[in-house]
């Protein structure tokens, strides 16, 4: 049996909510700081979207440091 998730208008509201914030490049820095390599100095963070649906999204987050390092 297939069980199929519909978000409520405000689970969908607070959701777009998150993916505003998680396109802004320091916020993003922020939470995947803990997973980049000791030492490793980030100069430049772009976040890209890959897919959006009404009840998740899907966003690639790739910092660069200043010896053009990407993680």
């Amino acid at each position: 049996m297939r069980f199929r998730f519909k978000p409520t208008s405000e689970q969908r509201t607070a959701l777009r909510g998150q993916l505003v914030r998680l396109e802004q490049p320091a916020t993003a820095l922020e939470i995947v700081r803990s997973v980049l390599p000791h030492g490793f100095k980030p100069i430049d963070v772009v976040c890209t979207v890959q897919s959006v649906h009404p009840d998740r999204f899907v966003t690639k987050i790739q910092a660069r440091s200043d010896t053009g390092e990407t993680h």
